[in-house]
């Protein structure tokens, strides 16, 4: 199968099933889909999700970015719509906590305080895609650092190596790096700090792979961290059961 997914409107959209795992087995397709932003998505693209068998959307954005670009197609759609919030706009608005604001020197970093910092939130939509009917979409803005720590944990628990990890959180690279040079030169105008820029917007596998060493050196490794942040053994096990051949 493709793992990438044609969906009018949105961009970086793709497929987690195909990735061996650790015991020789492999992620099935069509159970769970990452994704960038679906607010520019129509009806067109309704149908070719709906078509790909997509019944739950796991929207992991604030609250404020659906209210300023939300997914108006979800109230007419017969697809399950959940906003669950990885940070949530109490956290994002905090100056001391947003580590956007030039906290962090590395991207893997954010990761890191998002894994620490955002347990109850982390554990709801861990939650909430597994006990989803397949297939489900879970996304964010870009479909790449919000997701990109989802998807790593989703993989991660099910046994798929962490350098397969990395290589799949690598490919929003080439879903924007058409998009990237005319970003820079905006920010740039806008007096924006390149440095940080340029640390935000690429998808380095090193970056994933840094995260994934933090969980194993304080947690354990991802199962074990899943468990802190509520998730029981029934729902892991059965997140194996419907997620692996």
């Amino acid at each position: 199968m493709n793992r990438n997914i044609t969906v009018e409107g949105c961009y970086n959209v793709r497929d987690l099933g195909g990735y061996s795992t650790a015991d020789g087995r492999s992620t099935r397709w069509q159970v769970f889909v990452r994704a960038g932003n679906l607010s520019s998505m129509k009806g067109e693209g309704y149908r070719q999700l709906t078509d790909y068998g997509i019944k739950t959307i796991v929207d992991v954005r604030d609250e404020s970015e659906c209210i300023e670009s939300p997914n108006d197609w979800v109230h007419t759609s017969a697809m399950h719509y959940l906003n669950l919030p990885l940070f949530g706009d109490a956290m994002s608005q905090n100056l001391h906590w947003n580590p956007l604001r030039g906290r962090h020197q590395h991207l893997h970093q954010h990761y890191t305080y998002y894994l620490d910092q955002c347990q109850s939130q982390i554990g709801a939509i861990m939650g909430a895609v597994i006990e989803s009917a397949p297939g489900t979409l879970f996304h964010c803005w870009m479909g790449k650092d919000r997701t990109g720590v989802i998807a790593g944990l989703l993989l991660g628990a099910v046994g798929v190596p962490a350098e397969v990890i990395a290589d799949d959180y690598a490919q929003t690279n080439e879903h924007y790096a058409p998009m990237i040079p005319e970003w820079r030169v905006r920010a740039e105008a806008r007096g924006e700090n390149l440095a940080h820029f340029d640390r935000d917007v690429f998808s380095l596998p090193e970056t994933m792979l840094e995260m994934l060493q933090h969980l194993t050196a304080h947690y354990g490794g991802v199962t074990p961290y899943i468990h802190t942040c509520g998730v029981p053994d029934s729902q892991i096990m059965k997140l194996r059961e419907q997620f692996v051949e």
